[in-house]
């Protein structure tokens, strides 16, 4: 059976949407999220402050980019900044 989808507009994202995408990426990775926050106002970009090795935090910081990428697109997140605890 094959499905069929036309797109007819744009999709919206809450930025609460996004925090849980992050908080369970970074979980999902084997770290602990001490804070999430949204950096600006105009643009959608988040600052994380998490627990992990600082060895790790490149490797996070990809995860984050591509399950974020996969799941809301390319274009949605702007700027993000992860900060080791």
């Amino acid at each position: 059976m094959e499905q069929q989808y036309q797109v007819t507009g744009a999709v919206t994202v809450s930025v609460q949407a996004i925090e849980e995408l992050l908080l369970c990426t970074v979980l999902d990775f084997g770290a602990t999220v001490a804070r999430i926050k949204r950096l600006s106002g105009d643009s959608v970009s988040f600052s994380l402050k998490v627990q992990v090795d600082a060895i790790r935090l490149p490797d996070l910081y990809h995860y984050l980019r591509e399950q974020v990428n996969i799941q809301l697109g390319e274009d949605m997140l702007d700027y993000l900044q992860l900060v080791a605890k």
